[in-house]
């Protein structure tokens, strides 16, 4: 299966960030970037198809997902064990391949009508809070990260 990205492009975004606050945008860009992009986004879209019929297909792009993005950006998520990262960062990736079809394979409006810039505005916190790196909830209490086990 060939994907039309590669690895490289993605692996220079995520090695030029500064500091862990700044990673939930430059995720977000990046995905955007490559999903939106006139050469990249209707060929990844195809292969998002294709890849959820076929299971083959469908581990070739985990393998390029993980290597791209889970691998880098782990390391980013300071004070996390493995685990737990890769958690954080699944759940990432099912929040943003899930716009993918809610936008770009079924067309549902109003996601599918947004400019590339609004949706990285409306992507970025929901990122931000999959990775837990916001503020805490007005109530005071943050999950810790051992809360993740066993979920």
């Amino acid at each position: 299966m060939e994907i039309p990205v590669e690895p490289q492009e993605v692996l220079a975004r995520f090695e030029a960030i500064g500091t862990a606050g700044e990673l939930p945008e430059v995720i977000v860009r990046a995905f955007v970037d490559i999903w939106e992009s006139p050469r990249s986004g209707p060929q990844m879209r195809a292969l998002l198809r294709r890849a959820l019929e076929d299971p083959e297909r469908f581990g070739a792009l985990v393998d390029f997902l993980s290597t791209a993005a889970v691998e880098p950006v782990s390391a980013r998520l300071e004070g996390l064990s493995p685990q737990q990262a890769r958690l954080r960062l699944t759940l990432v990736a099912s929040h943003l391949l899930g716009t993918v079809v809610i936008r770009g394979l079924m067309g549902v409006e109003p996601p599918a009508g947004l400019d590339a810039e609004r949706l990285v505005e409306l992507l970025e916190p929901a990122i931000r809070a999959d990775l837990a790196l916001g503020a805490p909830p007005k109530d005071g209490h943050r999950a810790r990260p051992e809360d993740d086990r066993g979920r």
